[in-house]
C-alpha cells in the first residue's frame, strides 16, 4: 500500500507546479471537472458537453433550456440583472449587481460568473471545506488562456473572460479576504477545449489535516472566509442546527446524562469542526467520567482554535488537577482563563478548589471571597468555602478564639449554602463544623436532615 502524502508533501507539490506560472485558482468538495451531462438542442435533442466546472445559473437551467448562439446563458443573466437593479440606487453599475448575487446566491441569485481566486490557500479551503469521505479538487486556470476583461464578453466565443469583482458595500469584505477573481464563460462552462487547466485531486483523508493547517496558519476557517451578512444567511440553517446540537448536549450534561451529551457534540463536530465552542463544552462531560486525558485533547483543540477563549483553559486546568499534574501546570491554566475573563465567576471558584487541594487555603479562600462578590447565588461556592475554612482548623494549631471563630464563619457559609440550595453535603458539613464548636444537638439536626436528603435523592 503507497505510503499517505502528508499535508506539507502534498502543499509542496502543488506549489512547485505554480512556480513561474500565472494562475487563479478554484477548490470544490468533490471532484466535478470531468462531468459530463447531456443537454437539450434547439432541434429537441440532446448533445454530450463536458461541463463539471460551471456557473450556478448555467446549472440551473441546463436541462431545460437549449442553449446555443441565439440563446446563452448571459442573455437570461440580462433579466435577472434587470430585476435586481430595482432594488439599487440609480447608477449602481451591472457588475456591482453581479457581484452581489454572485455572493449570495441562495436561492434565487443565480448568475453567469464562476468563482476563483487569486490565492492558493483559499481555493484549498473551498477543496476541503465538506463532503469529508470524498476527494476534493483544485482547479489552476492559467490566466494567459483568458480574455481580458477591456477585450470585452463576446457572447459566441467560447473563451472565458476574466472579471474584476466589484467592491460593493455588501461584498467588500469578502473579496478582499477571499482574493476574489471572477471567470465569464460565455457558454456557462469552462473545460479544457477553451482554455489552459490544471487538476489536481485533493486526498479526502487530507481535507482535515489540510483544513487545520490553513487555520493555524493562515487564519483561514468558516468565518473568515464568509465573512459578512450574506455568509452568515447562507450558513443559517448549519449555524442553527450546530447551535441546537451543542444546547441539547449542554442540557444532557446538565441533566447527568454525560454519555449522552458527547454524542451531541460529535455530531455538532462533524457540522463544523472548527467551532472552538464545541470542543470546549465536551470536554465538560468528559471531565465528569473521569476522561481527563480526552477533555485535555479537547481543550487544547479549543485553544489551537481561539487562543483567547478564556473556558478551555479552565477545564484543563480542572482535568489536569484531577490528573494530579504539577501544581504549577494546573495554576497556570487557572490563571490564563482569569486573565483572559476576569469577570467570570466560576472561573475564581475552580482556582480556589485547585488551591484548597494544594493546601492554599486563606489563598483559595480569596478566590471564593471574589467569585462571590461577582455572583451571591451560587451555592457551590459558598459550599466550598466552608469546607476550606473547616480545613485550616484541621490542619492548623489555633488559638482558641480564632478557631471559634473560624467555625462559626464555616457554619455562615453552609447555612447561607442550605438557604440557597438545600443538599446533603451542606448539612452534613454544618454539623461536623457544629459537633467542632461542641452544639452536639443542633450538629443531630443537621444529620437527620442530611440523612432524609440522601435518601429522598437515591
Amino acid at each position: 500500500m503507497p505510503k499517505q502524502m502528508s499535508v506539507d508533501e502534498f502543499l509542496s507539490c502543488i506549489r512547485k507546479k505554480c512556480e513561474g506560472k500565472h494562475y487563479i485558482f478554484r477548490g470544490t468538495p468533490s471532484v466535478h471537472s470531468t462531468q459530463t451531462s447531456h443537454v437539450p438542442t434547439i432541434e429537441g435533442a440532446t448533445t454530450e458537453v463536458r461541463d463539471g466546472i460551471s456557473s450556478s445559473l448555467y446549472r440551473d437551467l441546463k436541462n431545460s433550456v437549449p442553449f446555443h448562439d441565439e440563446c446563452r446563458p448571459g442573455d437570461m443573466e440580462s433579466d435577472i440583472l434587470d430585476r435586481a437593479g430595482r432594488f439599487y440606487p440609480s447608477g449602481t453599475s451591472r457588475k456591482e449587481i453581479m457581484t452581489d448575487l454572485q455572493h449570495f446566491q441562495y436561492p434565487h441569485g443565480k448568475t453567469n460568473i464562476i468563482d476563483f481566486s487569486r490565492s492558493l490557500d483559499i481555493a484549498l479551503f473551498f477543496a476541503c471545506d465538506g463532503e469529508h469521505k470524498a476527494h476534493g479538487e483544485l482547479i489552476l486556470l492559467d490566466l494567459s488562456s483568458l480574455r481580458d476583461e477591456g477585450q470585452g464578453i463576446i457572447r459566441t466565443d467560447p473563451t472565458p473572460c476574466l472579471m474584476e469583482p466589484a467592491k460593493t458595500k455588501y461584498s467588500r469584505e469578502r473579496v478582499l479576504f477571499q482574493r476574489s477573481i471572477f471567470v465569464y464563460p460565455s457558454y456557462g462552462y469552462i473545460n479544457e477545449e477553451f482554455c489552459k487547466i490544471i487538476l489536481e485531486p485533493v486526498p479526502a483523508e487530507l481535507k482535515q489535516p489540510i483544513l487545520d493547517y490553513l487555520r493555524k496558519m493562515h487564519d483561514i476557517y468558516a468565518d473568515t472566509i464568509y465573512n459578512d451578512i450574506f455568509g452568515f444567511i447562507a450558513n443559517k440553517k448549519n449555524y442553527e442546527t450546530i447551535n441546537g446540537l451543542i444546547w441539547k448536549g449542554h442540557s444532557l450534561c446538565n441533566s447527568g446524562k454525560h454519555r449522552e451529551a458527547i454524542q451531541k457534540y460529535d455530531e455538532a463536530e462533524k457540522f463544523n469542526p472548527n467551532y472552538a465552542l464545541i470542543y470546549n463544552n465536551r470536554a465538560v462531560p468528559k471531565n465528569k467520567l473521569g476522561e481527563h486525558e480526552e477533555a485535555i485533547k479537547d481543550c487544547n483543540m479549543a485553544i489551537e482554535i481561539d487562543l483567547n477563549y478564556a473556558s478551555p483553559y479552565i477545564n484543563r486546568g480542572i482535568a489536569k488537577l484531577e490528573l494530579r499534574k504539577p501544581q504549577i501546570e494546573v495554576m497556570m491554566d487557572f490563571n490564563k482563563g482569569i486573565e483572559l475573563n476576569p469577570k467570570e465567576p466560576i472561573f475564581y471558584n475552580n482556582r480556589g478548589t485547585a488551591k484548597m487541594r494544594f493546601g492554599q487555603y486563606y489563598e483559595a479562600i480569596a478566590d471564593y471571597d471574589i467569585s462571590i462578590e461577582l455572583d451571591s447565588n451560587r451555592e457551590g461556592v459558598y459550599l466550598n468555602r466552608g469546607k476550606t475554612k473547616c480545613k485550616i482548623v484541621l490542619n492548623y494549631s489555633l488559638v482558641d478564639h480564632v478557631r471559634v471563630s473560624m467555625l462559626e464563619s464555616a457554619i455562615v457559609d453552609y447555612s447561607m449554602a442550605i438557604k440557597l440550595k438545600p443538599s446533603f453535603d451542606a448539612f452534613y458539613n454544618r454539623g461536623v463544623a457544629k459537633n467542632h464548636l461542641g452544639l452536639d444537638k443542633d450538629a443531630e439536626e443537621d444529620f437527620k436532615m442530611a440523612a432524609k436528603l440522601r435518601r429522598e435523592n437515591a
